[in-house]
């Protein structure tokens, strides 16, 4: 009989799996994962396929089994627009051969204001960062491509998610390496505040209505 698909399971009882994960798997996953604690889990299990990656990516096959789930099938897209892509070069990797965070970052960050500043039909600073969740390694040479969605928009500034997917690998489908959340302020050329134009806005909200 074959295991239950992992998205079924988390959807009911995310619980489950995390028990399972922090009983059967590795200390590096269950530290990747913060089992302990409760907010974080729920952050967590509103993405099966973030968990799904990062068990594929730290745990055995005999774990994966042990565990009881079914993660081989799972086939997520990226969420947003497609607003930066770009190759991993040597100069970014730290001492251990992995692209440095701060490098990913900063490829989101333009992303985001490339995306921000297309949509206020002007320039744009970013103003903070949140919830950045980095879930798996970057590699020298990976395709990165920073996917960039919008969740609020107020009178002068635009809050988007960003996400940044490795599509270096043809023979498998993307995966998802870092998320977080980034808001920018409209600014004149000055640099002061300015009024994101209502047409924009108002065409943001329709489409969240629908």
């Amino acid at each position: 009989m074959m295991a239950p698909h992992f998205a079924e399971v988390a959807k009911q009882n995310p619980q489950v799996i995390f028990a399972k994960i922090n009983t059967e798997a590795s200390p590096r996953l269950s530290s990747a994962f913060n089992v302990r604690s409760i907010p974080t889990l729920n952050k967590r299990c509103a993405s099966c396929a973030t968990i799904a990656t990062m068990v594929r990516s730290t745990v055995a096959s005999p774990v994966i089994t042990k565990i009881g789930v079914n993660v081989s099938e799972i086939h997520v897209k990226p969420e947003g627009m497609l607003s930066l892509q770009t190759i991993a070069m040597p100069a970014d990797t730290n001492w251990s051969g992995d692209v440095f965070g701060g490098w990913i970052v900063s490829q989101m960050d333009l992303a985001g204001a490339i995306h921000a500043e297309r949509f206020s039909k002007g320039r744009c600073a970013t103003i903070s960062i949140n919830q950045m969740t980095f879930l798996v390694p970057v590699k020298v040479g990976d395709v990165i491509s920073c996917y960039t969605k919008l969740l609020k928009v107020g009178n002068t500034s635009i809050q988007m998610e960003i996400e940044v997917w490795d599509s270096h690998d043809s023979s498998r489908p993307p995966v998802r390496v870092t998320e977080g959340v980034f808001t920018f302020v409209a600014v004149d050329v000055k640099g002061n505040k300015r009024q994101i134009p209502t047409d924009v806005k108002e065409k943001f909200f329709a489409n969240q209505a629908n």
